[in-house]
C-alpha cells in the first residue's frame, strides 16, 4: 500500500464516524478501543484488522501529525472535544514527521539516483 493513498477501509471511517474521519483532527488517547467496541458490533465489509490498519495509517500520516500542537483539542468519536494535546505528544509526533520527511526525501533521492 503506498502510504499517500488510504486503504480501503478508510473509507468506513469515514461513513460511520464522519465527525473525526472527514477532517484531519488529533484523536482522543485510546480512542482506538471505544472505535473498534462500535465496530465489533455493526456489520461491516471489512475486518477489525483491516480497520486498525487504516486508523494506523490515519494517526500516522503527515497530515496527521501536522495537527499534534500543545494546547489543541483531542475529539471523541462524536466529535466533542476531550483534552488537549500535550507539549511531549507534540514533541513526539514531531520526531515521527521528521523521520517520515527524511525517509521521504531518501526515497526521493534513490529514485531521481536510478534515473540518472
Amino acid at each position: 500500500m503506498n502510504s499517500n493513498n488510504p486503504p480501503a477501509a478508510f473509507v468506513l471511517l469515514k461513513q460511520q464516524f464522519p465527525k473525526v474521519f472527514t477532517q484531519v483532527v488529533p484523536l482522543k488517547i485510546g480512542i482506538h478501543r471505544e472505535l473498534f467496541a462500535i465496530l465489533h458490533n455493526i456489520p461491516r465489509d471489512y475486518s477489525l484488522k483491516q480497520c486498525r490498519r487504516a486508523l494506523c495509517w490515519y494517526t500516522h500520516s503527515e497530515k496527521y501529525l501536522r495537527q499534534i500542537v500543545a494546547g489543541h483539542d483531542r475529539f471523541d468519536m462524536d466529535g466533542n472535544p476531550c483534552g488537549k494535546v500535550t507539549k511531549a505528544e507534540q514533541e513526539y509526533a514531531a520526531r515521527k514527521f521528521n523521520k517520515k520527511s527524511v525517509k521521504s526525501t531518501k526515497s526521493s533521492f534513490v529514485k531521481l539516483s536510478l534515473v540518472d
